[in-house]
């Protein structure tokens, strides 16, 4: 989320094609909030302190064939350009920053998901 309580949402070539939250698999090894932050950027060019990052908790997705588990994180932070990074331009479709009262109507339940475990903390 950013200062002006936009948050950053992503569309991906992949699966239904629907506004969704950055993200993707952690490394062997590597901690929850490091691949956080490395997702972000990898998918959006937005930098993150991992610092100032807070868990707000998880929750299983199985609204896929696949089913995982999704670690949601918040952090506020200035405004940042958004874009597509080089590496991931034919997985993203769009990536852009949405005032939290008007988010997209095609939105993953990743979305309203995670939102419930930011008002509740």
């Amino acid at each position: 989320m950013n200062q002006k309580d936009e948050i950053l949402l992503v569309r991906s070539w992949f699966g239904h094609q629907r506004w969704s939250l950055p993200g993707g698999g952690i490394r062997r090894n590597e901690e929850p909030v490091v691949a956080a932050v490395r997702e972000v950027f990898e998918e959006t060019g937005v930098t993150l302190d991992e610092r100032k990052c807070k868990q707000l908790g998880e929750f299983k997705n199985g609204d896929s064939n696949a089913p995982f588990i999704v670690d949601c994180w918040h952090v506020t932070i200035k405004k940042q350009p958004a874009h597509i990074a080089a590496r991931h331009r034919l997985e993203m479709l769009d990536v852009a920053w949405f005032p939290i009262a008007h988010l997209p109507a095609r939105r993953s339940v990743i979305v309203s998901r995670a939102l419930k475990l930011y008002v509740k903390k």
